[in-house]
């Protein structure tokens, strides 16, 4: 969209109209945030609207109104620019760098680890029944109760190797899993499980996160610290080995609550 400012000139003694055609961009700054593009143009009389780009974290301030489109970050990573170039653990650092546009660099502190996978789409490899669903794992109640069967998730019993997986939605660093048993019965059916971590649910390609080779109480957190740091989409929760432990000669994934603590991989 353009607009026509006019203006007049004394030329020979008449006057000339001079039509001067420019953009609605007012300017475009570098900002960290759409709240903060939004805030520079509250301070400026002439601005109705805003782009914010977060491509390249730039913010157009215009004069005429426009709708306010963003796009999937690429410029953020988690850098050692701010610690003197010095390469360490990126699951470590508590600075992240970021590149705006213009080539300057910030420093921001890092997003700390919160549970990643609250009330996110969660899929079981079987169901016991309708209220023992994938979703009871991921739906939160686990942390205020711990019994039955109603508040847990739990597979059929029938297979050898069941397994949970868990939809990030998003792509995340993955530090660390808490896994809470059921809180009346059943905690000898959690054993040898593995947790893997990928971009996909085929299990041979998920990155190994760690192992519980312990034998598991009633109601208990378990803690699965994940050996190196891992990036992935989905978590899969799985019964591994050659133990059999239900009258089926199958195994049983009862859970009553995983919580899978990260933080966003911004690279994506």
């Amino acid at each position: 969209m353009k607009f026509i400012a006019t203006a007049f000139v004394l030329f020979m003694n008449s006057i000339v109209v001079v039509l001067c055609v420019e953009d609605d961009v007012i300017d475009v700054i570098d900002t960290l945030g759409n709240q903060m593009c939004l805030k520079r143009c509250s301070q400026i009389s002439v601005c109705v609207s805003v782009e914010y780009n977060k491509e390249n974290l730039r913010c157009k301030l215009l004069s005429a109104h426009s709708v306010n489109k963003e796009t999937t970050p690429t410029q953020l990573w988690n850098g050692t620019e701010c610690q003197k170039r010095v390469q360490v653990n990126v699951c470590e650092e508590t600075i992240q760098s970021v590149y705006l546009s213009s080539g300057k660099l910030f420093c921001l502190p890092k997003e700390q680890y919160r549970n990643v996978a609250l009330r996110k789409p969660a899929n079981l490899s079987s169901v016991w029944r309708s209220d023992s669903d994938a979703f009871n794992a991921v739906d939160g109640i686990g942390i205020v109760t711990v019994s039955g069967p109603e508040h847990c998730a739990h597979s059929d019993g029938y297979e050898r190797n069941p397994h949970l997986t868990i939809d990030l939605q998003n792509l995340f660093y993955i530090d660390h899993l808490l896994l809470l048993t059921r809180g009346d019965t059943s905690a000898e059916f959690f054993h040898d499980v593995e947790v893997r971590i990928g971009n996909l649910t085929i299990w041979e390609e998920m990155k190994t996160c760690g192992l519980f080779s312990e034998t598991a109480e009633l109601g208990q957190w378990y803690k699965i610290q994940c050996a190196s740091c891992l990036v992935g989409r989905f978590v899969t929760i799985k019964i591994t080995g050659d133990r059999m432990m239900t009258d089926h000669d199958g195994n049983l994934l009862s859970l009553c609550e995983v919580s899978v603590w990260g933080r966003r991989y911004y690279n994506s």
